[in-house]
């Protein structure tokens, strides 16, 4: 029976369980409508017609009207079905054409800001941007900044990391980085466990549910084995960002990469009043806790510069100042930096050679 099936899943070309579920899904629908339109017709049909042979008390009218319901019933079922079967083969390609003509899009619209002046310094870090695991253009501008400055303990922290499907981090991980991820969903953490288990087991990445606050942010750093001095710290808690970073005294990673609410004017300084218990969006802007001027001027209290933001208008970059040097482009401020909210708008970005790298 299996050889059976195999053979006629060559015959039609089916060369995969996943194309087998997707013919599935496409014409057992239309073959369960056809099967409910001839059970309507039966219901409709059937019964005055054996009424009617039972008055004549005929057996081969009865017959005959059972063989006219069943040929009729047919031929509205093709009649439903043939069109439907047409109607979903022509159809079947357009998602894959729709996303072919969505990436052709995206890259003429990132053609487009990249050709900007405001873009033509080679110390620019927009032109690098490319998407592995990250949201959007983030592995790319975390890569070239590591080029530019280089790595030494090739260690991450991640909080609002979720369940590691998309965060800033996995990249690196990948390529045989360390870290640490948290987070404060357990149903995310779960998962995050499950997948990354080996590496878990490995000791290469660790993991810890928790809520993450300007009160306990050291004592999670303390608890998760982080060292003084690291290469990459990834914040993404979706409101308390500016005050976490901010209360982030006996750690000194190399880079900062945190969200930006990017409704506001890169002229204006705005933070989101604190509350310890609350997460998720607020009602201004496009959500997110700081504007990227106030996260430029708490980076200068701590000593880190304003180096880049995405071209999404969600991330901004910030490198230690003992790191700069003459890699980055100046001035580090948010008048310069600024990218306005594209999220949802672009891209996939694809690698290029930095015009640093030797």
């Amino acid at each position: 029976m299996l050889s059976r099936i195999g053979r006629f899943m060559e015959i039609m070309g089916i060369d995969s369980i996943e194309k087998a579920a997707r013919l599935a899904a496409t014409y057992g629908g239309i073959v369960l409508l056809g099967f409910i339109a001839l059970a309507f017709l039966l219901m409709w049909i059937r019964r005055p017609l054996e009424e009617g042979a039972r008055i004549r008390r005929g057996l081969p009218i009865t017959s005959a009207a059972s063989l006219m319901v069943i040929i009729a019933s047919v031929a509205l079922g093709l009649g439903i079905v043939l069109p439907l079967v047409r109607a979903s083969q022509r159809t079947a390609g357009l998602p894959s054409q729709v996303d072919r003509m969505m990436r052709i899009q995206s890259e003429q619209l990132v053609r487009t800001i990249l050709s900007q002046p405001r873009y033509g310094d080679p110390k620019k870090l927009n032109r690098f941007e490319f998407k592995m695991f990250s949201q959007n253009g983030e592995d790319g501008i975390i890569t070239e900044i590591f080029r530019r400055i280089g790595t030494t303990n090739r260690q991450f922290v991640e909080f609002g990391a979720s369940s590691g499907d998309e965060n800033n981090t996995v990249f690196l991980l990948r390529q045989g980085w360390k870290g640490l991820w948290m987070d404060g969903d357990a149903a995310a953490v779960k998962r995050a466990r499950a997948t990354f288990r080996s590496e878990i087991s490995g000791g290469q990445l660790t993991v810890i549910e928790a809520f993450i606050t300007a009160e306990n942010i050291e004592d999670l750093f303390r608890q998760g084995q982080v060292p003084d001095e690291f290469d990459v710290l990834s914040i993404d808690i979706d409101r308390n960002d500016y005050y976490v970073w901010e209360k982030i005294a006996h750690y000194r990673p190399r880079c900062v990469v945190m969200e930006y609410n990017a409704g506001f004017p890169p002229t204006m300084s705005w933070v989101v009043p604190y509350d310890p218990k609350a997460w998720g969006g607020n009602s201004f802007g496009d959500g997110n806790g700081a504007s990227l001027k106030a996260l430029e001027e708490l980076g200068a209290k701590k000593g880190y510069s304003l180096v880049a933001c995405d071209l999404c208008g969600v991330n901004a970059f910030f490198v230690r100042n003992d790191l700069l040097k003459d890699r980055f482009a100046a001035p580090y401020t948010a008048e310069n930096h600024y990218e306005p909210f594209r999220f949802g708008k672009i891209l996939d970005h694809y690698y290029q050679k930095s015009s640093l790298e030797p």
